[in-house]
Formats: structure tokens, sequence, C-alpha cells
């Protein structure tokens, strides 16, 4: 159970923060289908579609590896950036990614900061969500020096409802100034996020079964186990045109979590029929930040068929990260299922531990572009790697400074082919081993990282073709024999990518994309038996469909449909004599969702009405949030989405 503590904890807080319901009122006029260039990943308000997220591209996490931008700016923050901040993200991977200076491995998240013009707009958003939930919002864009300074401001009651009957209570809200100076732009933001939430309850195993299902909606946390936390997300961001060929765009950003009340409660499933250990962790009040800067130059020159672009882009991020001091209370065995409503203790916490990280990039690149014929572009960076752990335990430190590589090429053969191929390394931090290591709370050395890919890019009439194959490889962490937590195996990712956008018809738009990865551990660790051939979480197919049909006979409703599929899913690191050494599985899981849209006007306001029907079929699965640990899976839930624009 402890080696869940760490990783249970922080997933668990993503989980609670950024629970549904408080997305920017996105205008009513705005669709993320209609947004979506490729299947790889969209979100414009409340709505995200493509194959890929914020927190998996390609089986990994760009967010952990640091490859998250706003308005093209690097940034290191926390869990999910604060919603009200932006206005959307894309998912820039494969082909997409060429585009981008410094590239990364597993590709970036591109956020696009929310951005007021030079006419007054307000929009009200009345939502009702899934499972009983609501959430009211109210942005607006106010001009204040036509041509020079705007302000878009927001807040938000929101409510929503969980799957398993946990409901919240969250505020967000931001504020965020545009100041314009002739080629100069400035874009500072400050954001918060209070959030009142029920812990939301994580069920393990200690076999080779998968836990019985629980009904749901019904809430088997602790009445008095409420957790409060306020994550901000403060910066600012700009761009400017120094010379008619100098280009310059920077930014700082301050992400921080408070956590003033922190509870996690599982439920040790030690059998199939659901008998289960209940337990409970409360931490002492927490508080961490990360600040991070990046400067990036750029000089163009060239004239005619021939452009070329030399930039330096400098990045610097520091850690400051608070954990442990927990106190465990076990409340003895439970049926899974049933409620087991226990009184408050008191709590006497421990002394926490204390991480730091600091890295510094510098970075050189080239490009070259002949026309729309052909590109290429490489560059080289130099990175300097330092984390600190201190805690009961003592000290234990980890650097680095790797010379780190990227490479690639683009050609358009004819003018709606392009084929391209690409390298790139990199340096994430692994951060500290967990708590029943041998070594627990030792920090432990940065992973080096590679990604090579290919892929071709065709427009066939007015849709667009992609696919691209590719290889991710990256250290793998587990325990030796002596029950030390180190790197004892590798990890890679071989797959292919498929995506598919546009009209098929002059009423029907879709967005159609598949990613299929071998993925495989090998090393010592796994021919030792200390871990399996299968890492958790990942599927090896995953495909998403989304579509719109436009019913003029009904004044213009559009009626949407969506599927989302995904292969089996290890849901084990270790396999088990039981099951002839395979490791435990969940099953194949495919959904269906149907809803509406219409567009219309009350007098002069426009005015969006849009209705979803999720999981139409009600079909009931697992999340596997790490090695035998789980959260049941949304059921069908009904959505109701009312926006005014003014």
């Amino acid at each position: 159970m402890r080696r869940l503590r760490r990783r249970s904890l922080l997933l668990a807080a993503v989980l609670t923060v950024w629970a549904p319901g408080a997305a920017w009122a996105q205008r009513s006029t705005d669709s993320a289908l209609a947004k979506a260039d490729d299947a790889f990943g969209v979100s414009v308000g409340q709505e995200t579609i493509g194959i890929y997220t914020e927190t998996d591209v390609r089986g990994f996490n760009p967010q952990k590896a640091g490859n998250a931008r706003i308005d093209e700016v690097y940034f290191d923050h926390f869990g999910l950036l604060a919603v009200r901040v932006r206005s959307s993200y894309t998912i820039r991977v494969g082909i997409a990614a060429t585009g981008d200076a410094s590239p990364a491995p597993s590709g970036i998240v591109a956020y696009r900061a929310r951005s007021a013009g030079d006419e007054f707009r307000a929009t009200v958003g009345v939502n009702f969500v899934q499972y009983g939930g609501s959430f009211t919002e109210l942005d607006a864009e106010i001009p204040i020096v036509k041509g020079h300074l705007s302000l878009a401001v927001g807040g938000a009651l929101a409510r929503p409802h969980m799957v398993d009957g946990a409901k919240f209570k969250n505020y967000p809200f931001a504020v965020l100034p545009r100041l314009r100076f002739g080629t100069v732009e400035i874009k500072p933001f400050a954001s918060g996020f209070l959030a009142h939430a029920p812990t939301r309850p994580l069920i393990t195993t200690t076999g080779p079964f998968l836990p019985p299902m629980p009904a749901d909606r019904r809430y088997l946390g602790q009445g008095w186990a409420g957790n409060r936390t306020g994550t901000y997300n403060n910066g600012v961001v700009g761009h400017a045109e120094l010379a008619p060929h100098l280009l310059f765009r920077g930014g700082f950003v301050q992400s921080r979590i408070e956590r003033r009340r922190y509870f996690t409660e599982i439920f040790a499933v030690r059998d199939p029929a659901g008998l289960a250990a209940h337990r409970l962790l409360a931490d002492p009040r927490q508080s961490s930040y990360a600040n991070s800067w990046n400067l990036f130059v750029a000089y163009r020159f060239g004239d005619g068929a021939l452009r070329q672009t030399i930039h330096v882009d400098v990045r610097d991020r520091h850690r400051h990260v608070e954990s442990g001091g927990s106190q465990l209370f076990n409340f003895g065995d439970v049926r899974l299922g049933v409620p087991d409503p226990e009184p408050k203790p008191s709590f006497a916490f421990g002394a926490m531990t204390l991480s730091t990280l600091d890295q510094r990039s510098y970075s050189l690149g080239y490009k070259a572009a002949l026309k729309e014929i052909a590109q290429v572009k490489f560059g080289v960076t130099r990175s300097n790697y330092v984390a600190e752990t201190r805690g009961p335990r003592g000290v234990s430190s980890s650097s680095a400074d790797p010379w780190l590589f990227n490479a690639s090429m683009l050609v358009r053969p004819r003018p709606r082919l392009t084929i391209y191929a690409g390298y790139v390394s990199g340096l994430e931090d692994t951060g500290t081993a967990p708590e029943n290591a041998a070594n627990r709370n030792q920090q432990l050395d940065a992973s080096r990282t590679s990604q090579i890919d290919a892929g071709v890019q065709w427009s066939m009439g007015r849709m667009r073709l992609v696919a691209t194959v590719f290889e991710m490889k990256k250290p793998y962490f587990t325990f030796d024999v002596d029950g030390r937590y180190a790197e004892l195996a590798d990890l890679r990712h071989r797959g292919v990518e498929l995506s598919a956008a546009g009209d098929l018809a002059d009423q029907l738009h879709i967005v159609v994309g598949a990613v299929l990865i071998d993925p495989v551990v090998s090393g010592p660790a796994r021919d030792r038996g200390l871990v399996g051939p299968r890492p958790v979480g990942t599927p090896k197919a995953h495909a998403r469909l989304d579509a719109t049909w436009r019913v003029d006979r009904l004044g213009g409703i559009k009626v949407t449909f969506g599927m989302q599929h995904d292969s089996p899913r290890a849901a084990s690191a270790v396999g088990y004599a039981q099951l002839g050494g395979r490791q435990l599985f969940t099953p194949a899981h495919t959904t269906f969702d149907i809803g509406a849209r219409h567009n219309f006007k009350v007098r002069d306001t426009p005015v969006s009405l849009r209705f979803v029907v999720n999981n139409v079929f009600d079909q009931r699965a697992w999340k596997v949030l790490d090695s035998n640990t789980f959260q049941l899976d949304d059921v069908r839930r009904y959505n109701l989405y009312l926006i005014a624009d003014f």
C-alpha cells in the first residue's frame, strides 16, 4: 500500500483539483470539432476531442515531461493549466510539431492565452452536467484604451458531481490584461482555482483480479475528509518584432498549489468478492510551487525562394515541492461498496520532505525553407539539471548536464502531399523513490528520452489525412532484488498514428483518429521477473471518432456523434502465477455519445444550446491509475449547455 502513496496522491490531486465543470465559457459559435485540423487533440471551452490529451500522448505524459507552451512560451506548472487562463489548446505531434523551434519527445501541449479585443463582449453560461451537477459562469472582454489596452475577466461557481458520488464546489477566476504597442504584445495573467472537495477513494487489489464493481453514485468516503486546495497560475507572456527580421518572445510563470487539508482514502481489496482493508492517509498543510521563465530570439533572413532562421532559446525553472509527514489510519476490513463511516480522529503529523529542482537549458537552432517545397531544421541544447531532496532519512541529490539534439526534414513533392521525418532527444525529471522502497524519498536520476518519427500528410478534396510511424524510448524505474527503486529496464513505445479530418459531404464533418502502439518493457528487471513486458495503463489500440451532421430541414440543427475504443490495458506491473505468468488486464472498452447543437438568436443575442448523452449504452469499466490501482470510469451521463453572447 505504501508504494501507492506518492503516486496515488498526485493522481488524486489532479482528479480532485481539476474536476469537470470549470472550463472557460466558450463563445456560442466556438466548436472543438470545427477547430481541429487533425485528430490528435483539441480543446475549446467544455469540448475536448482527439486521441490525445494534455496528459497522454503516445502513451507518455507531456505535462510531466515539461512540454507545455502558452502562446509559444515554455512554462512549468503543476497538474493542468488553470482553464480560465486558456481559451484553447492543441496537441502538436508528428508533422504538426515540425514547426516548433524547440521540439520535445511526446509532442507539445500548445495553449492559447485568453485575449481581449477592442469590442466589449460578455458570455454567460448556465450548464447542467453529469450526475446532477451544474455550473454557471460569466466572462467578459473589456476594452480600456482602444488598440492598446483591454481586459479579459471571468469567474464561475461550479458544482460538478462524480460517478463515485463525490460532489464538489469549485471557484475558478482569472484576470488577463492585454497590452499592445505597435508590434509589441504583452499578456499578464492572474488566476486561481479554489476547490472544496471530498476525497475520491482509490481502489487497489493485492492479487490477480479486478475489484468487483460497486454501485455508481454511492459515495464511500468520509464526510469529514474534505479536501481544501488552492491552485494559482500567475505570470506574463509576450512577443515583439524588434526589427524587420528579428522576433522576440518570452515570459515568466509561477504555478503554485496550496493544500490546506488533504486526505487520500484507499480500499485495498484482498479477494474477488470484495473483502477490503479500509485505510486513510491524512496530509499536513503543504505548499509547492514552480517558477519558470523563457527567452526566445529568432533572426530571419533570405528573400525569394530560400528563407532561413537562426534562433536562441533559453529556459529556466525552479521547483519547490513539500510532501510526506502523512498520518495513516486503519479502519479495519469492510466489503467494497458498503459505506463505512468512521469518527473523525485527531491528527499528529510527522516531518515533511522538501524537494527542489533547478534546470536551465540553452538552445541554438537553424531552419531553412525552400518556398513550399522543402524544409530542414536542426538544433542543439545544453541542459543543466540539479535536484535535491531533504527529509527525515537524510539528503539525496542528482545532477546531469547532457547535450540534446533535434533534427527534422519536410518535403512536398506535390502540392497536396507532405512527407517528413524527425528525431529529438530530451531530459526529464524522474522524481523520488516511493515510500515503500529501501531508498524511499531518494532523488532519482533524470531520465534521458528520445523519439524518432516519420509520416505523410495528404489533402484529398476537403479531407486531410495523416499517417505517422514513431518510436519513443525512456528508462523504466522499478524495484531491484534488494527493494531499492532504481532504473532497471528500458521502455519503448513503437506505433502508428492515423488521422482524418474534414468534410465528407456538405452537411457532414468528421474527425477520426487511431493510435496503435506496441509498448514493451525490456532489460534486467523483466528478465528477473520483477516487471512484466507491458507498461501499466497503455492500451495497444485507441481510437476516437467525432462527427456532426447539419440538418437543414430543422433550421440548421447539428446532430453530433462520438465513439471511443480502448483495447485491454495492463493493470498490474508484474505477472501472476495464477494467470500463467501474465499480467492482469482490464477488458476492451467501447463507448458511444450522441447529441445535438443549435445556434440561434434571441432578438440580437447569439445563443447556443447543446445537449449530449455520453456513454449511451451505459458501459461500465475501470480507470487504471497505477499498478493495481483503480477508480470507476464514467457511466451514462447527460449534459446540457446554454451559452449566450452579449
